[in-house]
Protein backbone atom coordinates (compact mmCIF):
# COMPACT_ATOMS: atom_id res chain seq x y z
CA UNK A 1 0.00 0.00 0.00
CA UNK A 2 2.85 2.44 1.09
CA UNK A 3 5.30 1.06 -0.85
CA UNK A 4 6.70 4.63 -2.38
CA UNK A 5 7.81 5.17 1.47
CA UNK A 6 11.21 3.60 2.38
CA UNK A 7 13.09 3.09 5.36
CA UNK A 8 15.33 6.22 4.77
CA UNK A 9 12.24 8.45 4.49
CA UNK A 10 10.86 7.68 7.51
CA UNK A 11 14.30 7.78 9.88
CA UNK A 12 14.76 12.11 8.14
CA UNK A 13 11.39 12.27 9.57
CA UNK A 14 12.28 11.46 12.71
CA UNK A 15 14.91 13.27 12.96
CA UNK A 16 13.35 16.33 11.46
CA UNK A 17 10.59 16.07 14.10
CA UNK A 18 13.41 15.83 17.00
CA UNK A 19 14.89 18.57 16.38
CA UNK A 20 12.12 20.56 15.64
CA UNK A 21 11.57 19.54 19.52
CA UNK A 22 14.48 20.26 20.72
CA UNK A 23 14.27 23.91 18.86
CA UNK A 24 11.17 24.59 20.33
CA UNK A 25 11.94 23.47 23.96
CA UNK A 26 15.43 26.04 23.24
CA UNK A 27 13.36 29.16 22.03
CA UNK A 28 10.59 28.36 24.92
CA UNK A 29 13.40 28.03 27.34
CA UNK A 30 15.18 31.16 25.95
CA UNK A 31 12.22 33.57 26.56
CA UNK A 32 11.36 32.30 29.95
CA UNK A 33 14.71 33.39 31.04
CA UNK A 34 15.08 35.62 34.22
CA UNK A 35 14.61 39.14 33.85
CA UNK A 36 17.93 41.45 34.33
CA UNK A 37 18.05 44.62 36.03
CA UNK A 38 17.73 48.32 35.16
CA UNK A 39 20.67 50.31 36.01
CA UNK A 40 20.21 54.15 36.04
CA UNK A 41 23.30 56.21 35.94
CA UNK A 42 22.76 60.39 36.62
CA UNK A 43 25.75 62.29 35.43
CA UNK A 44 27.78 59.34 35.18
CA UNK A 45 27.16 58.46 38.84
CA UNK A 46 24.99 55.64 39.62
CA UNK A 47 21.12 56.25 40.79
CA UNK A 48 20.47 53.17 41.39
CA UNK A 49 19.60 49.45 40.25
CA UNK A 50 15.91 47.97 39.70
CA UNK A 51 14.70 44.62 39.22
CA UNK A 52 12.61 44.30 36.18
CA UNK A 53 10.17 41.79 37.63
CA UNK A 54 8.95 44.50 39.60
CA UNK A 55 6.64 47.01 38.28
CA UNK A 56 7.29 50.64 39.44
CA UNK A 57 7.58 54.42 38.00
CA UNK A 58 10.89 56.20 39.05
CA UNK A 59 10.87 59.80 38.65
CA UNK A 60 14.86 61.37 38.45
CA UNK A 61 14.29 65.20 39.28
CA UNK A 62 17.41 67.80 39.35
CA UNK A 63 17.69 71.43 39.66
CA UNK A 64 16.40 71.82 35.88
CA UNK A 65 15.07 69.00 34.29
CA UNK A 66 12.48 66.12 35.61
CA UNK A 67 12.42 61.98 34.01
CA UNK A 68 10.21 59.46 34.66
CA UNK A 69 11.37 55.94 34.08
CA UNK A 70 8.48 52.87 33.69
CA UNK A 71 9.34 49.22 34.34
CA UNK A 72 6.20 47.77 33.41
CA UNK A 73 5.97 43.98 32.04
CA UNK A 74 9.73 43.12 32.10
CA UNK A 75 10.87 45.97 29.73
CA UNK A 76 11.79 49.61 30.60
CA UNK A 77 11.03 53.10 28.96
CA UNK A 78 11.50 56.72 29.72
CA UNK A 79 7.96 57.63 29.99
CA UNK A 80 8.52 61.37 30.14
CA UNK A 81 11.08 64.04 30.21
CA UNK A 82 11.51 67.43 29.86
CA UNK A 83 13.91 67.82 27.35
CA UNK A 84 13.57 69.45 24.11
CA UNK A 85 14.31 66.87 21.54
CA UNK A 86 11.76 63.76 23.51
CA UNK A 87 14.31 61.02 21.72
CA UNK A 88 14.49 59.42 25.04
CA UNK A 89 10.59 58.54 25.64
CA UNK A 90 10.08 57.94 22.15
CA UNK A 91 12.70 54.86 22.22
CA UNK A 92 11.26 51.63 22.13
CA UNK A 93 11.19 49.70 25.92
CA UNK A 94 13.80 47.75 26.01
CA UNK A 95 14.34 44.39 27.88
CA UNK A 96 17.49 42.67 26.80
CA UNK A 97 20.87 42.79 28.24
CA UNK A 98 23.02 45.45 27.03
CA UNK A 99 20.34 47.84 25.45
CA UNK A 100 20.07 51.14 26.47
CA UNK A 101 18.11 54.30 26.55
CA UNK A 102 20.36 57.87 27.08
CA UNK A 103 18.37 61.19 27.86
CA UNK A 104 21.37 62.71 26.76
CA UNK A 105 20.15 66.71 27.28
CA UNK A 106 19.58 65.14 31.08
CA UNK A 107 22.31 62.96 31.27
CA UNK A 108 20.88 60.08 32.44
CA UNK A 109 21.35 56.60 30.88
CA UNK A 110 18.99 53.06 31.40
CA UNK A 111 21.36 50.68 30.81
CA UNK A 112 19.96 46.25 31.05
CA UNK A 113 22.11 44.20 32.59
CA UNK A 114 21.91 40.42 32.97
CA UNK A 115 18.79 38.14 32.13
CA UNK A 116 17.72 37.92 28.33
CA UNK A 117 20.32 38.33 26.02
CA UNK A 118 20.18 40.34 22.95
CA UNK A 119 19.79 38.36 19.50
CA UNK A 120 22.30 40.02 18.31
CA UNK A 121 25.94 38.61 18.57
CA UNK A 122 28.16 41.37 16.84
CA UNK A 123 27.70 44.57 14.51
CA UNK A 124 30.12 44.68 11.65
CA UNK A 125 30.14 48.22 9.49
Amino acid sequence: MFSFIRKADIILFCVLLLSAGISAALIFFRLSAPAGDAVITLNGSPYGTYSLDEDRRIEISGEDFHNVVLIENGSVMMETSDCHNQVCVNHKPISRSGESIICLPHKIVIRIQGGKESDVDAVAQ
